[in-house]
């Protein structure tokens, strides 16, 4: 064999390896491409996961805010009507103790006014009785009177008889 043949088999070899070993790398680029593609789909998803999460987060942060804002209004129409409820129940309570002391004063009033009507039931009783008794008293007097005077009609009467 000669020399340049030996050189040509041997670029012949190398180049057949060269050429294996470029079908290996264009196989492994396109695996390496698939992978990539596969990790980009990946990574697309992951970003519009986190996309959608900030999205959901900032939603639930302006939420709060509305929240803390509803309960700082809240808090303060309480505390409001807190203190008018202690207003009204100190306003109740006064009430109440006026409307105590003036159910005793009405009682003590009833009862003083009970005995004055009381006294007065038996004043009127004493002079209905007084009022009877001079009645029956002048209806005697008047009967004895009619008396009295049909007697003398009837000695007028004779009196002109004759």
């Amino acid at each position: 064999m000669s020399s340049g043949q030996q050189s040509e088999d041997t670029l012949s070899v190398q180049v057949r390896f060269l050429r294996q070993d470029c079908e290996a790398l264009k196989k492994n680029l396109s695996e390496v491409v698939v992978q990539n593609s596969e990790k980009d789909e990946i990574i697309t998803q992951k970003n519009v996961f986190i996309f959608d999460l900030q999205t959901r987060l900032n939603d639930c942060e302006k939420s709060f805010d509305l929240l803390k804002q509803s309960h700082a209004t809240t808090r303060v129409e309480l505390d409001r009507l807190t203190k008018k409820n202690r207003e009204l129940v100190s306003e109740r309570q006064q009430m109440e103790k006026e409307l105590s002391e003036s159910w005793e004063r009405a009682r003590e009033v009833v009862a003083r006014e009970e005995g004055h009507y009381q006294a007065t039931i038996t004043a009127h009783d004493s002079t209905l009785i007084s009022i009877q008794e001079l009645n029956n008293n002048l209806k005697k007097e008047i009967s004895e009177a009619k008396i009295k005077i049909d007697s003398l009609m009837n000695i007028i009467s004779e009196k002109d008889n004759e």
